[in-house]
């Protein structure tokens, strides 16, 4: 729903004070998001597409341009900064399912990452083996750096990185002389949080609805 012309120049800046290191990505939003903003919620994979296709334009364009779209009018689209990363920051596509979605990341002219978030492995599986089908049936094969498949490989990336977290965070605790008993529940605790990140599948189960805490 934001203006596409600044979350390009908003992405570009920050690729600029990361280095160029920054990982872009696109959600478009759910209806009562829609409601809120005064736009009707049926537009928004109209609107979303124009933005994107916008946003990139933006990105790989050199010099003034004019966008008259069906959602988007602009008379001058000229960004500044310009990205580090060329021809443009990577893009994943968030997501928690939406068959549309994955075979819009794994069509051949993109190959972005899909993402699946806060859902069951069942669910997540089932997004994967699609984006995995459709590129099959586009003539290329899927990789854990451009398809739904690196979703598990940045699970257990982030598990091992955890577990090493964990060895080095015992040891320095281990060469304190004493704590405080308020001292070491706090250190307990961080180190079980640090065992929860490390098994990912109690990373999953903690944030499924069923788990939640009801206030």
């Amino acid at each position: 729903m934001n203006n596409p012309v600044f979350v390009a120049e908003e992405f570009a800046m920050l690729d600029h004070l990361s280095g160029g290191r920054i990982i872009t990505g696109f959600v478009r939003g759910i209806g009562t998001e829609y409601y809120a903003g005064g736009i009707n919620p049926t537009h928004s994979h109209g609107r979303y597409y124009e933005a994107h296709e916008l946003i990139l334009r933006a990105w790989t364009e050199t010099g003034p341009f004019r966008f008259h779209g069906r959602h988007y009018q602009f008379d001058y689209v000229n960004l500044w900064p310009r990205p580090v990363q060329q021809p443009h920051p990577p893009v994943w596509i968030p997501s928690q399912g939406s068959s549309e979605t994955v075979v819009w990341c794994a069509n051949p002219k993109r190959k972005y990452t899909y993402l699946q978030t806060f859902s069951p492995v069942k669910a997540a599986k089932k997004a994967f083996d699609l984006y995995r089908e459709v590129a099959k049936r586009e003539g290329y094969e899927s990789t854990p750096r451009s398809s739904a498949g690196g979703a598990d490989l940045r699970r257990r990336d982030r598990r091992d990185r955890a577990a090493r977290d964990q060895a080095a965070h015992r040891g320095v605790l281990q060469q304190v002389p004493a704590l405080s008993d308020a001292d070491a529940h706090a250190a307990r605790l961080f180190l079980d949080r640090l065992d929860q990140i490390a098994d990912g599948d109690q990373v999953l189960a903690a944030h499924r609805p069923a788990d939640r805490r009801k206030t």
